[in-house]
C-alpha cells in the first residue's frame, strides 16, 4: 500500500486538506507530494502507510485524525461518539411511535 492509497482509505477522493490540516502543513507541500514535485518526509510516509486499515471504519478513524487536529481531545470524540449512539438509538425507538420521523427515515417528506 502506498501512502497516497492510505490518505484515499481515510479521507476519500479529496484527501490533500484534511492531510494537510492533520499534519499541519501547507495543502500546496501535500499537492507536491502528490504531484511528486516535492518529496513527502520518510517517517511521515511510512506512518500513514502504518496506520491501521480497518475497513468500513477507515473513514471514521480519519475523521477523529481530523478532530483532533482541530484541538478536540479524545474525551471530546468519545463523549460526541456516545451522544450520536444515543441518539441513534432514540431515532429507532421513535421509528415505529411516530409517523413523521418513519417518513424521513425513510427518505421521503412528511
Amino acid at each position: 500500500m502506498s501512502w497516497q492509497s492510505a490518505c484515499l482509505g481515510l479521507w476519500g477522493e479529496d484527501w490533500i486538506a484534511p492531510l494537510s490540516e492533520v499534519l499541519d502543513v501547507n495543502r500546496r507541500t501535500v499537492e507536491r507530494w502528490k504531484s511528486g514535485e516535492g518529496t513527502i518526509p520518510e517517517h511521515i510516509e511510512r506512518d500513514l502507510i502504518r496506520l491501521p486499515h480497518i475497513g468500513t471504519a477507515q473513514r471514521a478513524y480519519g475523521d477523529i485524525l481530523r478532530r483532533l487536529a482541530r484541538g478536540e481531545t479524545m474525551e471530546d470524540v468519545e463523549r460526541s461518539i456516545a451522544e450520536q449512539r444515543r441518539a441513534v438509538a432514540r431515532v429507532r425507538a421513535d421509528l415505529g411511535k411516530y409517523r413523521a420521523i418513519a417518513i424521513l427515515a425513510a427518505g421521503k417528506q412528511a
